[in-house]
């Protein structure tokens, strides 16, 4: 008996608060991926990499030591982040339901979810997106020693996915049911916190929009910022 998420109507100071982080933290994920990649395939161009080589340093601690500093920042921003938009909500929308706990459905009835917990599981949550796909621009920083590449490909990556939802989603709604069984729709990783039915509940006219929108702007990019020529471009 408890209603999903899209059959809520009401405004929730919670809800609010969530989907305006998350948000939050999606650009500031497309912030690390340039900043990772760009850190790293800087070491290469600008050849100081030789100078961190010959230093009594393994390579796995010079790694490390990249990793550690974007997730401190990370960390830092995006917890401020949260608590800014848990204060501005609070003063616009009311208290409200902030402090109310999350009921969840359990193989042996309903669960109360602390706020302070369920805030936590968002913040891994995009917390693990993030670093996923900063570890996907270092590695592609290593592998071609290019900024523009380690910046792009991990975009690549993240577009695809979600365009492999949203394939999935449209093609649900058509008809094609036993997708609801198969794990295509977790290969975008914010939606892990749902279950297959709210996942097909929701109206992916707008994820389409914003996924052509995506893909047309790493087209451009990559024909202008990496200066090939349309027919590479279209391979590419």
């Amino acid at each position: 008996s408890i209603p999903m998420p899209v059959t809520l109507t009401e405004t929730s100071t919670k809800a609010t608060t969530v989907s305006q982080f998350r948000t939050f933290a999606g650009m500031l994920a497309v912030l690390f991926i340039c900043y990772g990649g760009v850190m790293m395939a800087h070491e290469y161009t600008s050849g100081t990499i030789r100078l961190l080589l010959i230093k009594p340093r393994t390579r796995r601690r010079i790694l490390c030591s990249k990793l550690v500093c974007l997730v401190f920042w990370w960390v830092v921003l995006a917890t401020g982040a949260m608590l800014l938009l848990t204060l501005e909500n609070m003063l616009m929308l009311g208290v409200g339901d902030v402090f109310v706990p999350d009921l969840k459905a359990t193989g042996k009835g309903i669960a109360e979810i602390p706020s302070f917990v369920s805030a936590l599981g968002v913040f891994g949550e995009e917390f693990v997106i993030a670093m996923l796909y900063v570890a996907f621009a270092i590695l592609f920083a290593i592998l071609t020693k290019k900024t523009a590449l380690a910046v792009v490909l991990p975009m690549l990556v993240s577009i695809g996915a979600s365009t492999i939802q949203t394939v999935c989603i449209a093609l649900y709604d058509v008809g094609a049911t036993f997708l609801a069984y198969s794990p295509f729709f977790y290969l975008d990783f914010e939606f892990l916190h749902v279950t297959a039915p709210e996942c097909f509940a929701y109206d992916y006219s707008g994820s389409l929009l914003a996924t052509v929108w995506s893909v047309a702007c790493v087209f451009l990019g990559c024909r202008y910022a990496l200066r090939l020529s349309w027919l590479r471009t279209v391979l590419a």
